[in-house]
């Protein structure tokens, strides 16, 4: 008789079962970063960092600052992308 692994980790085991929930997967978390760097921004639309800055410099796509950094919101990328399609 052969014995299956459940997806809790426990022969067995069931969501109900406390001690599988310790040795459950944690949830996959969305890891993808909100925030990139300019020269990663410019790197996703392919364009340079001196068209970035001026798209920047002119409000076509939003930056914040994060103590020194000026960082580009990722949405603020799809926001630009969707105006140019119109």
């Amino acid at each position: 008789m052969s014995t299956t692994i459940t997806p809790f980790g426990q022969p067995g085991a069931t969501p109900d079962d406390p001690v599988a929930a310790v040795d459950a997967p944690q949830a996959h978390y969305n890891t993808e970063k909100l925030l990139i760097s300019v020269e990663e921004a410019a790197e996703r639309l392919d364009i340079g960092r001196t068209l970035l800055f001026e798209l920047i410099r002119t409000d076509q796509i939003r930056t914040i600052r994060v103590g020194r950094l000026r960082k580009v919101p990722v949405e603020s990328l799809h926001e630009f992308v969707e105006r140019q399609r119109r």
